[in-house]
């Protein structure tokens, strides 16, 4: 009773915030505050803005303003400088696997912990939306065994990561046809080919992120995944990886224009993957850098 939730998308006007100042004079009536949440606050119009700057300026003690908005810099200045500023980050993969393993436990879910971390991807940083669908997958999973990652899978549709990350060690360990073999499994799967692209850039980014410092990994990737990422690193050289990031960049700007989207990932792992027939000074370049990191792990 004493929260509040205000869509300033569609009341945005003077009328709805005559409205929020009546209802601010009241007391709380179980809790020591009321506290109105303000979505989208940047929706507002100067009207309504200026109708609630009074009551932002003045407000009761027992009421608590919070303005949420994607846009803080389209609140009038007035506003910003009456607000204390939070800026919201997005939660590590870690954290929520932590909090959504705490919640089943309590809750009695049986579920593993790879299904928990294809939520927690699905969720990208954002707990609430994790914890909506942790709810889903428990009400519809039905039987004894516990929850797996195909069960989120079935529930919410693949989302191509595992695909990805069978193409990105296929192409590292110089394996053309399972990369291809894995491509045509993702395709009569039903998987969106631009956002496997979306994906297998995203593998290339955590090896080249894992070369530079592995801490930078702990905010995106569960551990497990980071423990994949560093297995990987042994085929892979940075000249190797930025090439192959170029390569998978061009071809989603490709494959907006392309009727097949599919022939662009092929083409790209078999660039990737003849290189020794490669003329151009790039492949040589790449050539010399494998030959010279193999010389120094003698």
């Amino acid at each position: 009773m004493d929260v509040s939730e205000i869509d300033a998308a569609s009341n945005r006007g003077i009328d709805e915030i005559r409205a929020l100042r009546e209802s601010v004079k009241f007391a709380p009536t179980s809790m020591k505050y009321k506290v109105f949440i303000i979505d989208e606050a940047h929706m507002l119009t100067k009207e309504g803005a200026n109708a609630f700057l009074k009551t932002l300026e003045e407000p009761p003690a027992h009421a608590i303003f919070v303005l949420a908005t994607t846009n803080p810099e389209a609140l009038p200045p007035t506003i910003l400088s009456r607000c204390q500023r939070y800026a919201f980050r997005r939660i590590p993969v870690s954290t929520m696997i932590s909090r959504m393993r705490l919640i089943c436990s309590a809750e009695a879910i049986d579920i593993e912990d790879g299904a928990l971390s294809v939520i927690a991807y699905r969720a990208d940083g954002g707990l609430r939306d994790a914890l909506t669908m942790l709810e889903q997958v428990a009400a519809y999973h039905s039987g004894p065994e516990p929850i797996t990652p195909q069960t989120v899978n079935d529930a919410f549709g693949s989302t191509g990561r595992t695909f990805a990350a069978t193409i990105v060690s296929s192409i590292l360990a110089e394996e053309a046809v399972t990369a291809l073999l894995t491509l045509e499994s993702a395709n009569d799967s039903g998987i969106d080919m631009v956002g496997l692209l979306r994906n297998i850039i995203a593998e290339y980014r955590n090896l080249i992120v894992a070369k530079i410092s592995p801490e930078l990994l702990k905010r995106d990737l569960s551990t497990e995944d980071i423990l994949r990422t560093h297995e990987l690193l042994g085929h892979a050289t940075q000249s190797k990886i930025i090439r192959a990031l170029r390569f998978f960049n061009d071809a989603i700007a490709a494959s907006r224009w392309s009727a097949n989207p599919r022939v662009e990932i092929e083409t790209v792992i078999l660039k990737l993957l003849t290189i020794k027939d490669d003329p151009t000074l790039e492949a040589l370049t790449v050539r010399m850098a494998e030959l010279e990191a193999r010389l120094a792990s003698r």
